[in-house]
């Protein structure tokens, strides 16, 4: 019967045996590393994880906002484009820029030759103002004819009135006479015929009282007869008077409505608008990207002249799959990409209509004075936030293993390993989002090892006991290392 102390070294030789087995076999069978795609440890313990001690790392899931950035290829366009065309056709007598050139708004592009359009605005204002000086003339006229007419009337003064007004009162006159000739010849009539008269009378004076008589009568009738045609007479010249001075109220009308050339001035006006074509000014700062005159060529209103761009603020224009729309909005943040340098961009426009020919939808940003050159119609990388989740429990992308498609980890508690199964969501370059199966206060296993497994037994740093403290078979205490048996001897 062998002693106690060689029963530990027979043990031990065999255990070593076994052990480089247990390696050979282990090399054949344990996957690979953790992480996405890569193996995870074996399912059980092998031959060296029951005699190895495995020291591991442990890290609390942390509470965080990750994102999964996109990279697109993106299109430079100007923020601002103007096309220049001119609104006059002519001679082109300066051109002040070139291809290349910064112009500042309301600097001068360029001049057409304007010389017959000042000779015609010239001749239109002589025209105009020699026809406002005969229209005073005419006016003044009138209003003085009206001022004669109205005053002589008012104040007696008008000729045929003062005739008229006369005639009337000479056959007034007239008729008191004939009336007081008609009664005197007809009281002594009447005394004749009536009255106490003595001696005898012939027959010639009494005819001569009855011819009186009769005559006084007609005289009466006739005055009567002329005052009436005075007056009417009177009549026809007031009513005259009157319509004279309507006539020279509508005199004076017309002649203030001869006064009023505004067609005139808006002709000129006209004019003076169209002159102001042939200084062609640019509508923005910016840098001329086109210029198609110069001196003493013909501009054409069908022509461009120039195409300027303002490069302070330029649009990229992108396409996105639909899967990326729900996190592009705009006012989002977007982050350019040339040769080497990068600079920091505006969401402003996000299409919903999606494009027939690549079914992908367009996403426009735009960059205020971007630290590099963006030239029209080039290419530039942009990065994207495409996804994103606030407030996630989060753990390093290495401490997620893969079994056929599900992801799981390992959780440390009280030195044992312990698979849990887990639903991922997004990750970055250094974590994933953990949507189920673990908490904050989990402890999960951040190192990889050949030997984790579910009941796996397992260390912190500095907590794993020293090699050689217990037996393995027996437990008991021994410092001494193993020995090959003794030459003749069996082992056990």
């Amino acid at each position: 019967m062998l002693s106690g102390k060689k029963k530990v070294i027979t043990i031990v030789s065999l255990c070593a045996a076994v052990a480089v087995a247990g390696v050979g076999l282990m090399g054949m069978a344990a996957p690979g590393g953790g992480g996405p795609g890569g193996g995870g440890p074996g399912d059980g313990p092998g031959m060296e994880q029951a005699s190895q001690k495995t020291v591991v790392e442990t890290q609390a899931p942390a509470q965080g906002d990750i994102a999964v950035t996109g990279s697109y290829v993106g299109t430079v366009e100007p923020g601002q484009q103007v096309t220049i065309y001119p609104k006059a056709n002519g001679e082109v007598t300066e051109a002040n820029f070139k291809v290349g050139d910064t112009v500042e708004a309301g600097d001068v592009l360029f001049t057409l030759d304007s010389t017959s359009l000042q000779l015609d605005i010239r001749q239109a204002q002589a025209n105009l103002a020699n026809a406002q000086a005969r229209a005073q003339l005419s006016l003044e006229s009138a209003q003085t004819d009206l001022s004669n007419y109205a005053g002589n009337a008012e104040d007696g003064l008008n000729s045929s009135l003062l005739q008229a007004e006369a005639s009337v009162k000479t056959a007034e006159n007239s008729l008191q006479q004939a009336n007081t000739d008609y009664r005197t010849a007809r009281d002594n009539y009447n005394e004749y015929l009536y009255g106490d008269w003595t001696g005898d009378v012939s027959d010639t004076q009494r005819e001569s009282l009855r011819n009186a008589k009769s005559n006084a009568e007609l005289k009466v009738e006739s005055a009567q007869l002329s005052l009436e045609n005075a007056k009417a007479s009177l009549e026809a010249v007031k009513k005259q008077v009157e319509e004279q001075t309507v006539s020279a109220e509508t005199s004076v009308k017309s002649a203030e409505l001869g006064t009023d050339f505004s067609a005139d001035q808006i002709s000129i006006q006209k004019l003076q608008n169209t002159l102001s074509d042939y200084t062609v000014t640019s509508p923005i700062s910016g840098v001329v990207e086109q210029c198609n005159i110069d001196v003493y060529d013909t501009a054409s209103s069908q022509q461009a002249a120039y195409v300027i761009s303002n490069k302070d603020m330029v649009t990229v224009s992108f396409s996105v799959a639909e899967s990326a729309l729900s996190t592009l909005e705009p006012g989002g943040s977007v982050t350019l990409e040339k040769d080497g340098a990068t600079c920091e961009g505006t969401i402003s426009e996000v299409s919903d209509m999606v494009e027939a020919s690549s079914g992908l939808y367009t996403v426009k940003a735009t960059v205020e004075n971007a630290p590099f050159e963006l030239r029209t119609g080039s290419a530039v990388k942009l990065y994207v936030e495409t996804q994103k989740v606030e407030s996630a429990i989060l753990i390093p992308i290495d401490a997620v293993y893969f079994d056929n498609g599900t992801p799981y980890v390992y959780t440390f508690s009280d030195n044992t390993a312990h698979k849990v199964v887990v639903e991922t969501g997004i990750s970055d370059a250094e974590n994933y989002e953990i949507k189920s199966g673990l908490s904050l206060s989990d402890e999960v296993i951040v190192t990889w090892s050949a030997s984790l497994y579910e009941g796996a037994e397992v260390y912190l740093p500095g907590t794993a006991p020293e090699e050689g403290e217990k037996s393995i078979e027996s437990g008991e205490e021994s410092g001494d290392e193993a020995a090959p048996p003794a030459e003749g001897e069996e082992p056990a």
